[in-house]
């Protein structure tokens, strides 16, 4: 006996990340075909996390309250509309930006 428990019926994604130079990333995706766009999401996630614990607690409120709305409210009424968690929190920090801008 090796000492390993066996895993039944786990599932998990391997993401591979690349090297993305510091600046110019916004053009650099941008110019991308949505092909290669994708693929350099697990590259990003980093930045992203680091964007989300940025905002202010507010707007991380607003964004589990719209996830919430997403999964209890959208889908149990139309079940082939799925938000991805990501656009959810770009949506509200852009929604929120723009708030203050008209403020």
């Amino acid at each position: 006996h090796s000492g390993r428990g066996e895993l039944v019926q786990c599932k998990f994604d391997v993401l591979i990340g690349c090297k993305l130079p510091p600046d110019g990333i916004t053009e650099l995706l941008l110019n991308a075909s949505p092909s290669h766009r994708s693929l350099w999401g697990a590259s990003l996630v980093k930045d992203h996390v680091d964007f989300m614990q940025r905002q202010p607690e507010f707007v991380k409120d607003a964004v589990r309250l719209t996830k919430w709305w997403s999964q209890q409210v959208v889908r149990r009424c139309q079940s082939s509309i799925r938000f991805k968690s990501f656009l959810i929190e770009l949506l509200v920090v852009h929604a929120v930006g723009q708030a203050e801008e008209t403020e």
